[in-house]
């Protein structure tokens, strides 16, 4: 059960981490006129989604799933931008999946607490 649960939270870090630069290259829900996104700083998100993804998927323990919990705190600026812009179709997508990795991520951390049964 374990394994699996690790394996739903890597993919979906990594749906999250491929959202942003598509969304940004398609202009899907006119993000790519957002206010701060730029191609690099989407590529840089999908980076760290990747990575994360790929620590969760290969190496399934706690280190993953700390660092899952850690880089999924990243949803909170974000959120802070309903304040500002409103909630624009885009943003509604990517908080969306935001929430449901850190949601897994910390229930990957929850369920390394007494170690991972094999």
């Amino acid at each position: 059960m374990a394994n699996t649960l690790f394996s739903l939270t890597a993919l979906a870090w990594f749906l999250g981490a491929l959202a942003r630069p598509v969304m940004y290259l398609t202009d899907a829900f006119s993000y790519g006129t957002a206010p701060g996104a730029s191609l690099a700083s989407n590529l840089v998100g999908a980076a760290v989604g990747l990575a994360v993804g790929a620590a969760l998927w290969l190496r399934p323990g706690r280190g993953s799933a700390l660092a899952g919990v850690l880089f999924g705190f990243y949803i909170l600026p974000t959120l802070l931008l309903v304040q500002i812009i409103g909630t624009p179709p885009w943003l509604i997508v990517l908080a969306a999946l935001s929430v449901l990795t850190l949601v897994l991520s910390v229930a990957c951390l929850w369920r390394t607490r007494g170690g991972i049964p094999g």
